[in-house]
């Protein structure tokens, strides 16, 4: 599948991306323009990779930890980022709440 054009103020939320497929999809979607937001446990790896990658914020948060999901979850509704794409590496747990986002045409 394509992936959609990055756009200027636009980012692209990989969680997972402390090591293995998740740091390798942030630097793949980096090299094509995205601006980042990494999430994961360990946040001393997700600060080297925003060190190396540029344009990328960190989110440490354990979405396994249900207070955790739905202090992250809070914190997107209220924030001003605004993704286009969210690609996750770790399965997510059904039980409570996920941000959502929908899509806008400009």
């Amino acid at each position: 599948m394509a992936l959609p054009k990055p756009r200027p103020a636009g980012v692209a939320l990989v969680t997972g991306a402390s090591s293995g497929i998740g740091d390798a999809l942030a630097r793949e979607l980096r090299s094509r323009g995205y601006g980042l937001i990494v999430a994961a446990r360990r946040e001393d790896r997700l600060q080297k990779l925003a060190d190396e990658l540029g344009e990328t914020h960190v989110i440490a948060c354990d979405l396994a930890d249900p207070d955790a999901r739905a202090a992250w979850s809070s914190a997107w509704r209220s924030s001003i980022w605004r993704w286009t794409s969210w690609s996750t590496t770790r399965a997510l747990p059904r039980a409570g709440p996920t941000p959502t986002a929908t899509p806008t045409r400009r």
